[in-house]
């Protein structure tokens, strides 16, 4: 086996991806080619061809000029001289799929604008990387989301299968947009009504969270709740566009008659209690259907 060359490509557009018995070639490739996204994996093969190696992180400084987005796919062993990673001067994009061995201190990264992965006890200083933007993030031990109080300009949040117990501490924060999946602990979402930035809010698996009568948000425009008791809360939110739910309880789909904003409206399936079909509300509305998430 050897270097794989291939270029692939993302959403941050082209990548090359380097396994870890092959990362000082990688990294050396990655330079002459002069690409600014590599996406590091683990071993390739057995490893029998280069046995003994090691992932020595000082090879970062060939290019750290250029590299702007660094993904880590799986557990990257043998690290060494972890130090040299910040040299990554110029890095906005750090994703891990994985939690790793080593430490990380985010805060060191004065570009980064995005980070993503499972949290784990060597992610260090998130709260202190204010240039942060956007975070989706799995596996939160804390009850809360103070941690992340004062990172200022950070406008998307994604939080996943954490024990958060409520969304306490981002209520001063500029969030746009706003995921919570799985969160089987959390409770309390009081804090949304603080929120006077979001307009995306998705919310899905949260086993506890189903009465949203306090909500009434006047910036949302898009929504998308997967089990509620009843849907009339809509009819204050006057900027909403995009409806999608799958269960409602109480089955009285009115609101979405009577709500004239609403450019787009979705839900699955068609339930025996409810007051009106998807069908017949798109006939009635004009609006568009959505579709199934």
């Amino acid at each position: 086996m050897s270097l794989d060359k291939t270029i692939r490509e993302n959403s941050n557009g082209k990548y090359l991806t380097i396994h870890a018995n092959y990362f000082q070639e990688g990294i050396e490739y990655a330079g002459q080619i002069g690409i600014s996204q590599i996406q590091l994996r683990g071993i390739l093969g057995s490893g029998s061809e280069n046995p003994g190696f090691e992932v020595n992180f000082k090879e970062f400084e060939k290019i750290s000029k250029i590299l702007k987005v660094i993904s880590f796919a799986g557990t990257i062993e043998n690290v060494v001289h972890l130090e040299s990673i910040y040299s990554l001067e110029n890095i906005e994009k750090i994703s891990f799929q994985q939690k790793q061995k080593f430490t990380i201190d985010i805060s060191k990264f004065p570009n980064i604008v995005h980070l993503g992965g499972e949290y784990w006890k060597g992610l260090h200083n998130i709260d202190k990387a204010f240039s942060l933007k956007s975070m989706v993030l799995l596996k939160i031990p804390d009850s809360n989301l103070q941690r992340f109080s004062e990172l200022v300009n950070l406008r998307i949040l994604h939080i996943y299968s954490s024990k958060i117990q409520s969304i306490e501490g981002i209520e001063k924060l500029p969030i746009e947009e706003l995921s919570l999946v799985r969160n089987t602990y959390l409770k309390d979402i009081q804090t949304l009504k603080q929120l006077t930035f979001l307009k995306e809010l998705s919310i899905e698996k949260c086993k506890f969270l189903t009465d949203f009568s306090f909500l009434g948000n006047t910036s949302i425009k898009e929504l998308f709740i997967d089990d509620l008791n009843s849907i009339k809360f809509i009819s204050s939110m006057i900027s909403l566009e995009k409806i999608n739910f799958w269960n409602c309880k109480d089955g009285d789909m009115t609101p979405l008659l009577e709500l004239k904003s609403l450019k787009e409206i979705n839900f699955y399936p068609n339930r025996k209690h409810y007051s009106h079909t998807i069908e017949e509300i798109i006939e009635i509305t004009g609006a568009r259907r959505g579709r199934n998430v």
